[in-house]
This record gives structure tokens, C-alpha cells and sequence, in this order.
């Protein structure tokens, strides 16, 4: 009898075992374990270039889609150049009712946390000293660069996370944009001496990472990386 009781006992443990190991454990971004670190490049004695490498995308009012904005040349959500297009959850689910979907592509966000642009686009430290420039956004493991820049400038010319949805269709088309999900990227940053960008002098790459509001509790070792590092949204 007792050795009955052992064996059930024994079985049920190793079931139990088997169960706990195979449920997913919560997942967390790690900077130092993915070798997330600070880029920083000395040229003579009055310039530099230092990459933070932590991009927040905040908390904003919530777009199905983005549109190109030849103004500010880049993706901007549709209720920037139409405020129209922001609506409340109930508008947006009566124009999907009368099938006019593009009526309300942006819903008002109701959670008011996080709602700032404190690490919100690629800063790199000391580019106005080198004006011509190339800068390579790219998924690691994969050839394809999903977003490219000439003459990046952190202003006019700036990396928000927004890549093309379709990528046949080019960067310039109408709604055909997303932005890019939690998790590591790289960056290839060409620096070159002449306003063909003809002759380059040095190239600068590594990996870089982008948390969502979703990863507000789900982040280590990232603030200290990031250019601002008294992010709400960084532990």
C-alpha cells in the first residue's frame, strides 16, 4: 500500500514538474543580458558621436494607421493633419457599422499614463557635426532594412519606430505604416565626408532596443542606456 502511495505520489510530483516547466515564463527585456550598450565614437576634440540606445513608444491615442506627412517628412498619425480623424471608441465602432472604417482611424486613448515623448525617437548625440550621413534601421538576422535616412539630423529627419506596413509599396504611401513592436533592433550609421555621400570616413553599428507601454514592467538594466533615464517607462 505504501509503496502505491509513493508511486502515486511520484507521479503526480513529476506531472506537476512537467506543467510548471512547460508554462511560458512572463517575459522580460533584459538590456545587459542582450548586450543593449551606449555607442560613443571620439573624432578630434570637438565632436562625437554618442548613441542612446532605448526608444519608448508611448502611450499615445491609439491610430489603426499612419500617413505621410511631406511637411514634416515622415509618418504621422491622421489626426495630426485632421483632427477629425481622433475619435472616441464609440464614434469609431458606429463608422465601422456604416463601413466607413477610414472615418476614424485614431481613438482617443482614456489611460493617461506615459503620455510624453521622453525617449521616444533615435537619438544619436553630436550628428549636426556630421551632416551627411546614412542611418540603417534593420531587424536582426534580416537583410531587409525596414526604415533608411539620409542626412539624419534628430529633428526634420528622425526615427519615431513607424516602418511600412507593405514594403512593395515604398515609405510614401498613403496609411502604410505601423509601428514597430517591442524587442531588439540594429542601427548602421554611415558617416561620410561629402554631401554626395560618395566618400564615407567611418561606419558605426550595433543593436538597439524599443519598448511599448506594454514592457513598462517587463524591462531591467535599460534606463541607465537611454538618454533620459528617468522614464516612466523604464525600471
Amino acid at each position: 500500500m505504501k509503496k502505491f502511495v509513493y508511486l502515486t505520489a511520484f507521479v503526480l510530483g513529476t506531472f506537476a514538474l512537467l506543467i510548471t516547466s512547460c508554462q511560458q515564463e512572463e517575459e522580460v527585456l533584459n538590456c545587459d543580458y542582450e548586450g543593449i550598450k551606449v555607442m560613443e565614437k571620439v573624432y578630434g576634440t570637438d565632436s562625437a558621436i554618442i548613441i542612446h540606445p532605448v526608444m519608448t513608444i508611448n502611450n499615445y491615442d491609439f491610430c489603426d494607421s499612419m500617413i505621410w506627412d511631406p511637411a514634416s517628412n515622415d509618418w504621422v498619425k491622421p489626426s495630426v493633419l485632421d483632427e477629425s480623424k481622433l475619435c472616441t471608441q464609440e464614434q469609431a465602432l458606429e463608422a465601422i457599422r456604416q463601413g466607413n472604417d477610414t472615418m476614424c482611424p485614431c481613438r482617443i486613448n482614456e489611460d493617461t499614463l506615459n503620455i510624453d515623448k521622453i525617449n521616444s525617437y533615435f537619438y544619436i548625440g553630436g550628428i549636426e557635426k556630421f551632416p551627411y550621413n546614412k542611418l540603417y534601421i534593420k531587424i536582426p538576422d534580416d537583410t531587409v532594412k525596414v526604415r533608411r535616412y539620409t542626412n539624419y539630423d534628430n529633428d526634420n529627419n528622425l526615427f519615431q519606430g513607424y516602418v511600412a506596413t507593405d514594403m512593395s509599396l515604398g515609405y510614401y504611401k498613403t496609411y502604410n505604416a505601423r509601428i514597430l513592436k517591442s524587442g531588439i533592433y540594429e542601427y548602421e550609421l554611415i558617416l561620410y565626408k561629402d554631401e554626395n555621400l560618395t566618400v564615407p570616413f567611418d561606419t558605426i553599428s550595433d543593436k538597439f532596443v524599443i519598448l511599448t507601454a506594454r514592457y513598462k514592467d517587463k524591462n531591467k538594466n535599460c534606463a541607465d542606456k537611454a538618454l533620459e533615464s528617468n522614464d516612466p517607462l523604464l525600471n
